[in-house]
C-alpha cells in the first residue's frame, strides 16, 4: 500500500477514487519522487517520541521541544503539551541530516542539522545517545538506496550509512560503473576504512 505524504511540492490538493488510492493531483517531479519512495506495510517505521532544543527559524534562541516522528512527519510540541509549535516532512533523496561542528553557544554539546527542501533545522539532544538515535531515524527515512549513495559511503568510510544499505537489501558487491571491476569493499579498503569495511563484510561482500 503506497500512502501518500505530503510535500512542499505537491502543487495541488490530490482526489481519491472509492478504494482509497490517489486518483489524480498536480505534482512537480520531486513529489512523485518522494511518492514513491515512502511504501507502508511491513517496512513501516517505528515512531520515536523524545526531547530536543531548537534554535528559532527568525530569532536565534533555543527552546525546549517535546517531539514526535511518526513516518516521515517530526512534529514538536511545547513540552507537556499538545501545543504544535512545528513540523516538518521528510523527503526521501531531498532531505539530509548531519551533526555540525560545536559551538559554545548551543545549550548542549550534542548538535544535530535536519535539512529539508526549502528549510534547515538545528536541534541539540541532551545526550549523545538521543542524538545517534534521532540521527538514525532519520537517516533510514530519507538515505539513498543507490549504488552512488553506496559508494559514497564506501569513499567517506562511513560505517552507518553502509549498515543501513545493507538492512535494505543493497547489493554491497556492485560494480560503479559497471565496467569497473572496483567495488565499495576495494575502495574502502584503498582508503584504509577500517569500519567501513567491516561493515560490508558483516552485510555480506564478497572478499575476491
Amino acid at each position: 500500500v503506497w500512502r501518500f505524504v505530503r510535500c512542499p511540492y505537491l502543487r495541488s490538493k490530490p482526489t481519491c477514487n472509492s478504494a482509497g488510492l490517489i486518483a489524480s493531483a498536480s505534482f512537480s517531479p520531486f513529489a512523485v519522487f518522494a511518492l514513491k519512495k515512502y511504501k507502508m506495510g511491513d517496512q513501516g517505521f517505528t515512531k520515536l517520541r523524545g526531547y530536543f532544543y531548537k534554535q528559532g527559524r527568525i530569532v536565534k534562541n533555543w527552546k525546549e521541544r517535546e517531539f514526535e516522528l511518526d513516518g516521515m512527519e517530526l512534529v514538536y510540541y511545547e513540552p507537556g503539551t499538545k501545543n504544535v509549535k512545528g513540523e516538518l516532512t521528510l523527503v526521501p533523496a531531498l532531505s539530509s541530516v548531519g551533526v555540525p561542528a560545536p559551538d559554545k553557544r548551543f545549550p548542549s554539546p550534542f548538535p544535530l542539522e535536519i535539512c529539508v527542501p526549502g528549510r534547515r533545522f538545528l536541534l541539540c539532544t541532551k545526550t549523545a545517545e538521543e542524538r545517534t538515535e534521532l540521527q538514525r531515524a532519520v537517516m533510514e527515512r530519507t538515505f539513498d538506496l543507490s549504488p552512488r549513495a553506496l559508494f559514497t559511503a564506501a569513499r567517506e568510510g562511513d560505517a552507518a550509512r553502509i549498515q543501513l544499505c545493507a538492512r535494505q537489501g543493497v547489493n554491497l558487491n556492485v560494480h560503479d560503473p559497471p565496467a569497473n571491476e572496483e567495488t565499495p569493499l576495494h575502495m574502502a579498503s584503498a582508503r584504509n576504512h577500517k569500519a567501513a569495511v567491516q561493515a560490508l563484510l558483516e552485510g555480506g561482500a564478497e572478499v575476491d
